[in-house]
């Protein structure tokens, strides 16, 4: 079973809305409902988002023309390196 906001809201006694904006901020403000909501979704077996980055993935779109050339073949290659 896919555990959602309104399982954490149900277990802590919370609104949705309040689960909701606890687990979106970046920040954590330490409030004792909040340390609830964490702990509901720890123990429930929500996904929580950590802040170190290890998951994030960033892009970089290329948009231009078919370029021939050894410029534009080095280019290329760089952005597929990168």
């Amino acid at each position: 079973m896919r555990v959602t906001l309104k399982h954490i809201a149900d277990d802590t006694g919370l609104s949705i809305a309040t689960v909701s904006r606890a687990l979106s901020r970046q920040k954590r403000n330490h409030s004792t409902s909040e340390e609830k909501i964490y702990a509901s979704a720890r123990k429930l077996g929500y996904p929580l988002l950590t802040n170190s980055g290890e998951n994030q993935q960033l892009s970089i779109a290329l948009v231009m023309k078919l370029f021939e050339g050894e410029f534009y073949a080095s280019l290329i290659n760089g952005f597929y390196e990168a």
